[in-house]
């Protein structure tokens, strides 16, 4: 099984981006619901990681 990762950056007037992450290719519905969670945890982290000086 494999699935689509589509990331897409929007910059900000504000000098930030925004980031919209979509991913599709899913067999049946409750394998997107199982899988939820993961980009969840993922995204938390690239915050953190950008939020560090020198990233």
């Amino acid at each position: 099984r494999s699935t689509l990762v589509e990331w897409t950056l929007i910059p900000k007037d504000d000098g930030g981006t925004t980031l919209v992450m979509k991913e599709s290719g899913f067999e049946r519905p409750e394998d997107r619901a199982d899988n939820a969670g993961g980009w969840k945890k993922e995204l938390q982290d690239l915050v953190e990681h950008l939020g560090k000086k020198g990233s």
